[in-house]
């Protein structure tokens, strides 16, 4: 990844400019899959005990609020209830992994999800996907870690009152 501070800064200032949470989400998204270079890039926002996708760059759109996994369910439930980033090379060779057929995720291993938190409370789950097996570099996961932070400031209503939501 080229120069990662600048592209970071790039994406912060974009998204701190979107005309709504729909647009600041869809930016931060869709950023993020171009400047780490993967084929997905999607985000679980939760509701209560649960989250649910509600912006995704690289899988099927029709799974965009269909998609619900409850806390400890699948690696994007799993980073949620543990709170942890989660780097693997494969995602289909972890315990947790759980299968959705209506996202045509089974293609992809390399994968990269760190909770959204804010003021301690788990806001989301943000995750990066790939086809080709690998593990994430450091600054890698840096860059995704801090870029994440910054849909934080997100609460569940927000996107189901957006004009421009789902």
């Amino acid at each position: 990844m080229n120069n990662a501070l600048t592209v970071l800064l790039n994406i912060v200032q974009e998204a701190s400019i979107a005309a709504s949470p729909r647009k600041r989400v869809d930016c931060i998204v869709q950023r993020v899959r171009e400047a780490m270079q993967v084929e997905v890039c999607s985000f679980y926002l939760r509701e209560e005990q649960s989250l649910v996708l509600v912006a995704t760059e690289g899988l099927y759109k029709d799974a965009l609020g269909e998609i619900k996994v409850n806390f400890g369910e699948g690696v994007v439930g799993f980073i949620a209830q543990s709170g942890k980033v989660l780097n693997l090379e494969s995602s289909m060779e972890h315990p947790s992994y759980q299968y959705f057929p209506q996202t045509g995720e089974e293609r992809f291993e390399g994968f990269l999800g760190a909770p959204v938190v804010h003021s301690g409370e788990l806001v989301g789950v943000l995750v990066v996907e790939q086809v080709k097996r690998r593990v994430f570099t450091k600054e890698e996961e840096s860059f995704f870690v801090t870029a994440a932070a910054h849909l934080g400031v997100l609460k569940p209503g927000d996107l189901a009152t957006d004009k421009d939501g789902l």
